[in-house]
């Protein structure tokens, strides 16, 4: 990696929550990619990923974790809040509050995209700093032949990942497949229920189209659709 520093003794200790580790990923999503990049990617820019908050220089928090360390700086990685107009119920009005919270704790917030960013500093006078989402290319190589289906995986189906979206689209388009991993089967819509991550792959891969419906923060998975040739419509 061009402009890269090797980690050496005297590099930043960072103290990471969630913090999987060597963990099976288990289709955790989009979150699960971004906490395993940092711990693969940070090391080789002079950050050293700890789980010993006791030699931590800074800690960081993904969604709600807020892992304060007394007279250390605190960054919060957001992702995004639940969005009013959608039923969350009591559920999530408590991850809401729990997410502001560790917020309003930080030194410096981080979100992955625009959107999010203006949504949050319009109502909390705070500046999020804007750090996309992004993939290692050479992990996604194209298929050499197209798949003849479109893809729908999102790894939970919520207010937002909605499957009922692709469900209507399949009974609109019955000359078209489709793949799901949430959903109803029908005679051109199969559902492949959450896959582990290099099934995850393979399927994204090899699809014909990557079909994005939710109202993403900042979807990794059209990134990862772009990075295997395969178009995305949303």
């Amino acid at each position: 990696m061009a402009g890269a520093r090797i980690m050496g003794a005297g590099a930043l200790k960072l103290f990471l929550e969630p913090n999987p580790g060597r963990k099976k990923d288990k289709s955790d999503g989009g979150i699960r990619r971004v906490i395993d990049a940092q711990i693969k990617y940070l090391p080789q820019f002079g950050i050293a990923v700890t789980t010993n908050p006791d030699e931590a220089d800074i800690s960081a928090g993904h969604v709600e974790h807020a892992p304060i360390i007394a007279g250390k700086p605190f960054v919060s990685h957001n992702h995004g809040v639940m969005w009013e107009e959608y039923d969350w119920g009591n559920w999530g009005k408590g991850v809401n509050a729990s997410v502001v919270s560790a917020m309003l704790q930080a030194d410096a917030i981080t979100v992955p995209s625009r959107w999010v960013a203006n949504a949050l500093g319009y109502g909390m006078l705070r500046t999020p700093h804007v750090i996309y989402h992004g993939v290692d290319v050479d992990d996604w190589t194209p298929a050499k032949t197209p798949g003849d289906y479109v893809l729908w995986n999102k790894a939970r189906v919520d207010a937002v990942s909605d499957s009922a979206d692709v469900i209507k689209l399949a009974a609109l388009m019955p000359n078209t497949h489709f793949v799901s991993t949430f959903g109803v089967p029908a005679t051109n819509f199969r559902i492949i229920g959450r896959q582990p991550y290099q099934k995850h792959k393979q399927a994204i891969q090899q699809a014909g189209v990557y079909l994005a419906t939710a109202r993403e923060t900042f979807g990794i998975g059209t990134l990862e659709a772009f990075a295997s040739g395969v178009p995305v419509a949303g």
